[in-house]
């Protein structure tokens, strides 16, 4: 099986001085081509944020961030955006839906940016 996402010593630390807080701490693991797993932890263990860094959506403080061999954490804004569009699926917590369209018209949005057609059904 080939490696699909794989995490080096990735820390996210937010605040300076005796404000810092560390959200994630040192994890590393890799995730293999059709597995399937969980983060589970309790409230505040740094699940949403682990989360968010493997999506792109934050930079690690320090630590390395592979998703299919790229390594997503070297990345421009631009480029992370880029590829996180064509190759990463999320679900948010929180409704991160255009408030003004529909179910329907979120997703087209998204295969229109890809430039894809939207499939009847």
């Amino acid at each position: 099986m080939s490696i699909a996402l794989r995490a080096e010593n990735v820390t996210k630390i937010y605040g300076d001085g005796p404000d810092t807080v560390k959200a994630v701490k040192d994890v590393s693991f890799e995730i293999n081509s059709g597995e399937f797993v969980a983060l589970v932890g309790p409230s505040g263990s740094g699940k949403t944020t682990m989360l968010a860094m493997l999506a792109g959506l934050l930079s690690p403080t320090d630590g390395r961030i592979f998703i299919d061999g790229k390594e997503m954490s070297a990345m421009g804004d631009r480029e992370r955006a880029n590829f996180r569009r064509q190759y990463i699926g999320f679900t948010f917590q929180q409704n991160n839906l255009v408030p003004y369209l529909t179910a329907r018209d979120n997703v087209d949005l998204m295969l229109r940016l890809n430039k894809k057609p939207l499939r009847n059904g």
